[in-house]
């Protein structure tokens, strides 16, 4: 499909340029930022299936504890050396 084609049936947004989202972001604590907090929110909100979706680099759902990670992330690790 052409650009011109593409641009006709699909709205092109850039919402990292829209300022006042990004000044909200920005002031947003440190701690909401460094974790999945933000995004398990929003998704809890609006599209609740999605948090069963497991994460293909730790191998669990998002929002998952810190020892579902590493568990996650082991067993990712070690059924890599099998295949």
């Amino acid at each position: 499909m052409s650009m011109v084609e593409f641009a006709s049936v699909v709205e092109t947004r850039l919402p990292f340029l829209d300022n006042e989202l990004v000044d909200l972001l920005l002031a947003a604590p440190p701690e909401l930022k460094l974790s999945e907090t933000i995004q398990t929110h929003i998704l809890r909100h609006r599209m609740p299936a999605f948090l069963n979706v497991l994460n293909a680099n730790t191998g669990t759902r998002l929002g998952a504890s810190h020892l579902a990670r590493t568990i996650g992330r082991t067993k990712l690790k070690v059924f890599a050396k099998f295949t």
